[in-house]
């Protein structure tokens, strides 16, 4: 056998474990990219939303109805409330009425970025109508839900959406989770 020039002689196990310290190594660096990658993202998809944020308002809702279709993005969730904040001021919503229905919208909103399993379109809706009685609005996303309970600080926007609004309803489809909330109007319209 012939030595390696610069080497000593390698057994197999310290070749297994050189390469193996250097595809760790090479993995951390791709870990630090893929952060930096997703920071960059992060930053492009809120300046663009604050851009829209400073766009006419009027264009999401008008009258009775409101909707507005949102890449599955958090900064999203920020334009969302923006654009139904105006829509529920012009319906004459009162301003604890609105406080609720934008914190219950947006809990739902970040569920519907965060935890779709395997969606099919990168994508939220959300919908919303008002009646004289009723403010009713709608979440989907295009994925379905995961069956585990969340410890810690996690876990807590569906307990906030039950308790702000009247009534929650979870419609689970093949490839869609919508949470339809209704609340009652405590002020005349």
């Amino acid at each position: 056998m012939a030595r390696a020039e610069g080497r000593p002689y390698e057994t197999s196990a310290q070749q297994h474990r050189r390469r193996a310290a250097a595809l760790r190594d090479e993995a951390r660096a791709l870990r630090s990219e893929s952060a930096l990658l997703q920071e960059r993202t992060e930053l492009i998809t809120g300046l663009l939303v604050s851009t829209l944020e400073t766009e006419e308002l009027s264009r999401s809702g008008t009258g009775e109805t409101f909707s507005l279709r949102a890449a599955r993005v958090r900064a999203a969730v920020r334009l969302v409330r923006a654009r139904l904040r105006n829509w529920l001021e012009r319906a004459g919503a009162s301003p604890e009425e609105t406080a609720d229905i934008l914190l219950a919208c947006s809990e739902a909103c970040a569920n519907a970025v965060e935890h779709p399993v395997e969606p099919k379109r990168h994508l939220f809706e959300v919908e919303a109508r008002q009646t004289p009685t009723e403010i009713e609005l709608a979440v989907r996303d295009f994925g379905t839900w995961r069956n585990e309970q969340s410890g810690g600080y996690r876990g807590r926007g569906l307990a906030m959406i039950l308790a702000l609004m009247d009534a929650t309803e979870i419609v689970t489809g093949e490839n869609e989770t919508t949470i339809v909330m209704r609340r009652a109007r405590r002020t005349a319209a």
